[in-house]
């Protein structure tokens, strides 16, 4: 779930485990353990850039976003 926050502000994965590491309601959003580490940004890169591919993972957050506006969120 790391990912979605940072699609939504625009963050570099850097950004965004920076912020997950500092924010409250970031870390409950994307793992409510909140004696768990941040994610690691590598983990992040991999994911979108080797495992999915820039084009998948646009298209995931896409539909995501299309549902939410669809139901007025």
């Amino acid at each position: 779930m790391v990912i979605l926050p940072g699609y939504f502000h625009n963050l570099s994965e850097r950004r965004m485990c920076e912020e997950v590491a500092m924010h409250a309601g970031l870390r409950w959003f994307c793992d409510p353990d909140f004696d768990s580490p941040a994610p690691d940004r590598t983990t992040l890169v991999k994911l979108r850039r080797h495992t999915w591919g820039e084009k998948v993972v646009r298209q995931v957050m896409e539909a995501i976003v299309g549902r939410w506006s669809r139901q007025g969120w």
